[in-house]
């Protein structure tokens, strides 16, 4: 029986839309921290957006071409294993923007499989598009599964994006002695909980868990200020009383400023109460002056 010319078409319809291109805009800035890396935005479809940083090296553009006086051309590309995505418009001054083409892999997905990972054949151009940008390669599969993390797509694209390394997973078992989850670690990477920074903070406190240095790192308590905390005559303060105090702004000055007033040693929860309620040190050396004090 011969196929019926409607069905023929149907499957080359259906072919060529899952090969299809994916076509977006972009715009870029100089990043904040170095002139030498652009912070890109890309938009496609109708709400989809993504953001990504990279060196003017890592795509062959040079400063000239981006920080030109007047409107320069531009064309470059990224060339991932999950699919290439090229970039036309123009630069001027450190700012682009223009049009982008993303060409999607589709021998990705079986490479992808052949490591055991769990991922839908079917999958479409945003997820394969996303996968690139992430730059969620074969190789960093394998360098994950090396490490004991045969885990899901979404987590390795996770990984990925912060930058999760084998040097870094070896380094934080060796701190803490013990495996640490593929979200632990990426937690850790988003707070920038470096093994420097662990290092660092179990000097003085070497019973702080992972959960309580990130804590820490969110709150910016640092061995520094426990010391200046200390020298303001609060020593020997609990973890979570350093996080609570950073978390309301009780700074060794506050404390200083207090006894200037006339209020001295006031006990931590009183210290955090008083920020809470937003007491400043000008209102109770009015308050003190007038006879009026409230201990």
């Amino acid at each position: 029986m011969k196929t019926p010319i409607a069905v023929v078409t149907t499957l080359l319809l259906t072919a060529t839309a899952a090969f299809a291109d994916m076509e977006g805009a972009w715009t870029a800035r100089p990043h904040e921290k170095d002139p030498d890396k652009l912070q890109v935005s890309l938009s496609y479809s109708r709400s989809s957006n993504h953001s990504s940083s990279f060196s003017l090296s890592e795509v062959a553009l040079t400063r000239e071409q981006v920080y030109a006086a007047t409107q320069t051309p531009v064309q470059f590309a990224w060339k991932r294993e999950a699919g290439t995505v090229v970039f036309d418009g123009v630069f001027r001054n450190g700012s682009g923007g223009g049009q982008m083409i993303f060409t999607p892999n589709r021998n990705y997905l079986d490479a992808i499989k052949a490591l055991g990972v769990e991922i839908d054949t079917g999958a479409d151009d945003e997820e394969l598009f996303t996968l690139a940008m992430v730059d969620v390669s074969a190789a960093y599969i394998r360098s994950m599964q090396a490490e004991g993390f045969r885990v899901r797509i979404e987590e390795y694209m996770s990984m990925a994006m912060f930058r999760v390394t084998p040097s870094y997973i070896r380094e934080i078992r060796g701190l803490v002695g013990r495996d640490v989850s593929a979200d632990k670690l990426v937690e850790l990477k988003i707070h920038n909980v470096t093994p420097e920074y662990i290092r660092e903070m179990r000097v003085s406190r070497p019973e702080l868990s992972l959960d309580d240095l990130v804590e820490a790192r969110i709150f910016r308590v640092t061995p520094e200020f426990a010391a200046e905390m200390a020298r303001a005559g609060y020593r020997n303060l609990s973890h979570d009383d350093l996080v609570q105090l950073r978390m309301f702004n009780v700074t060794p000055e506050y404390i200083r400023q207090l006894a200037a007033a006339g209020y001295r040693n006031v006990p931590v929860q009183k210290l955090i109460e008083m920020r809470m309620f937003r007491i400043e040190p000008e209102f109770l050396d009015k308050m003190m002056k007038a006879g009026k004090r409230d201990d």
